[in-house]
């Protein structure tokens, strides 16, 4: 499978170590950063003191963001900020504050947050606009771990180079229909598709809805997080909501069933 040589890989770990070493930052069920090096999975046990942050706080990643929300690093994501479609951008959902305001290191949820059109955007009828979905403005909220080896993915930060668009016909991503490109994995390659939501199945039974998979080695769809609008606020949902409920179809097309929002499911995404 073809891949980017000048972007050095992330190294990957196995489901079981990952979910090992998640389990060891506290019932508070706090995913942290795996380092670039590789040399470790997590930082240093994070305290459970703190309160949590249903919004999604703005992140600062290695990589200069092309859409300018580098200034605004540290501050809770709103439906204004992004201004024009297409903008994308890293944040942290359900990170822990501590009482002067300042985040506990190593907590939170890392996700994407995507201004789509939404004349492009397709997804199952169990997927809601207005709750799942900000249909007034078009964002979309992704789980920011690929399924395949829990690299970052990025959005828009790097071209994707049109060698890397060999896709078989049902996976084209509906993103070129408006000039753009997919989600892209730079570590091995894998892409999707941020305005096609599909059912998809983990390897451990669990279905889930999410951005489908445009390219491989990946194998399965991007989760999807939640998201609405909340006193001017973008907000996930509640830790332990419900999932999705599949139709009977769907279940018997993939037989797997629906999971629960909990921790060990989102560490479960990549593996």
């Amino acid at each position: 499978m073809a891949r980017d040589d000048r972007f050095e890989d992330e190294k990957g770990v196995d489901r079981r170590t990952f979910m090992k070493a998640a389990v060891g930052i506290g019932a508070a069920g706090l995913a942290g950063s795996l380092v670039l090096s590789g040399k470790t999975l997590l930082p240093p046990t994070a305290s459970a003191e703190g309160e949590v942050n249903e919004g999604f706080v703005y992140a600062k990643g290695d990589e200069p963001n092309p859409f300018g929300f580098d200034a605004l690093v540290g501050r809770e994501a709103r439906p204004e900020h992004f201004r024009e479609p297409w903008v994308g951008v890293a944040t942290l959902w359900r990170a822990l504050f501590d009482p002067d305001g300042n985040q506990l290191p190593g907590t939170g949820f890392p996700v994407l947050l995507i201004r789509v059109d939404p004349e492009l955007f397709r997804h199952p009828a169990e997927w809601i606009p207005g709750q799942d979905f900000v249909d007034d403005v078009g964002i979309v909220a992704i789980w920011d771990r690929c399924v395949h080896l829990c690299c970052f993915p990025q959005w828009h930060l790097d071209g994707l180079p049109s060698a890397y668009q060999d896709y078989e016909a049902v996976r084209v991503p509906r993103t070129f229909l408006a000039g753009q490109d997919p989600i892209w994995c730079r570590c091995h390659n894998s892409q999707y598709d941020p305005v096609t939501f599909v059912w998809d199945i983990h390897p451990n039974g669990t279905l889930y809805i999410g951005a489908n998979m445009a390219h491989g080695p990946a194998t399965r769809g991007l989760p999807a997080v939640s998201v609405t609008e909340q006193g001017g606020r973008l907000v996930g949902p509640r830790f332990l909501a419900e999932a999705p409920q599949p139709p009977a179809e769907v279940e018997q097309r993939l037989g797997g069933k629906p999971g629960r929002f909990f921790r060990d499911w989102y560490f479960a995404y990549c593996r």
